[in-house]
């Protein structure tokens, strides 16, 4: 319905402490610690694909799983002259 929107998420989970322990005080504490871009595109034959940049990586969809946590999506519209360089495996 809305072709050219790429969407920037920020994950956010379960506070852990700086030495990786979860500790029972915190458990209701949550924190925004890592950032994804979503580009969701459709191909020729309408089959619908999600290319997910992850840690700066190029991730599949399966691979990004963060348990306990959330994701804020703010949608992004790219410009008209926007041209993403060529995604691999396409």
């Amino acid at each position: 319905k809305n072709p050219g929107f790429f969407y920037l998420g920020a994950i956010n989970g379960p506070f852990i402490h700086a030495d990786g322990t979860d500790q029972p005080e915190s458990a209701l504490l949550h924190q925004y610690y890592r950032e994804v871009v979503f580009f969701p595109y459709f191909q020729a034959d309408g089959t619908f694909k999600l290319v997910v940049m992850d840690g700066g990586a190029e991730r599949s969809e399966d691979l990004l799983q963060y348990e306990g946590a959330y994701v804020h999506l703010s949608r992004i519209k790219a410009p008209y002259s926007y041209r993403p360089p060529p995604l691999r495996g396409l």
